[in-house]
């Protein structure tokens, strides 16, 4: 590693550090918490959700959560894909010697493995307890940016399945140093202007889901939030078979990736 890109990078472990320690900070101080632990993942994603910097004080301090409705339909679809793309990985790990197993496995009494599959949002694969890659597993055609770009303020590497195209992509922060930084900075900067007086109003879509009745931008809902999708029996049939066909792809992919990168970690 060269020293500028060592400089660098101990810059973006800086940079992590400071905005971990001031939204833990503002979430304590404004009753942001759960369980009496300050809610660090939410705020963040408030942060990154909104133009309209009075929308996002208000929420936090007024606890204001959004209500996300969606398609049961994607939860199903994101749930079978994850099992069997885990599923899958965990037998492709034991094909290469790599003992490994799921997380919930582990709890018992298996004896001791080289690396663990956790579940969750995103996947995780350890070896020794340390995160090694992080798996996103994306069902619908939906691709949240502002998730990812949150995922990336993570160094791990992060593989990105969007089962119903056919994509599996492996990101490195390292690589998007530039943009992880200017990114990092941006949330930085935002989260310390939270509770001044006066902050930007944008007004735009978004208004329409803001719970300031205060504000002279907002509006109330013109029509009721859509949790189903509508599709017809063509379009239905499109989606599904698209699913299926792409699973062993991804799925054999993603175990390809992972074996790649756990190979390299270990060299």
């Amino acid at each position: 590693m060269t020293e500028t890109l060592h400089d660098e990078l101990l810059d973006l472990d800086s940079l992590r550090k400071e905005l971990l320690a001031n939204l833990s900070r503002l979430a304590s101080s404004l009753g942001w918490t759960w369980n009496g632990k300050p809610r660090i993942t939410g705020l963040a994603k408030l942060l990154t959700s909104s133009l309209c910097e009075r929308q996002i004080d208000y929420r936090l301090r007024h606890h204001e959560y959004e209500d996300a409705k969606f398609d049961s339909i994607y939860r199903e679809k994101s749930q079978y894909a994850t099992r069997l793309i885990l599923d899958h990985l965990e037998s492709r790990l034991l094909q290469e010697g790599i003992s490994a197993a799921m997380a919930t496995e582990v709890k018992g009494e298996f004896g001791n493995y080289d690396v663990t599959i956790v579940q969750g949002d995103p996947c995780l694969v350890l070896r020794g307890g340390e995160p090694k890659i992080r798996l996103e597993i994306k069902a619908s055609l939906g691709l949240p940016l502002e998730q990812i770009d949150r995922y990336l303020w993570n160094p791990s590497p992060l593989i990105i399945v969007r089962v119903v195209t056919g994509h599996v992509v492996l990101l490195r922060p390292e690589d998007l140093e530039e943009f992880v930084g200017f990114s990092l900075r941006n949330i930085l900067e935002k989260s310390k202007r939270m509770g001044q007086e006066k902050l930007p109003m944008v007004p735009g879509p978004h208004c329409t889901d803001c719970p300031d009745r205060g504000c002279p931008f907002n509006e109330p809902r013109r029509y009721p939030n859509p949790s189903m999708v509508k599709m017809n029996d063509q379009e239905f049939g499109t989606d599904l078979t698209s699913f299926f066909q792409h699973i062993p792809y991804v799925s054999k992919r993603t175990a390809s990736l992972v074996v790649e990168e756990l190979r390299r970690n270990q060299d």
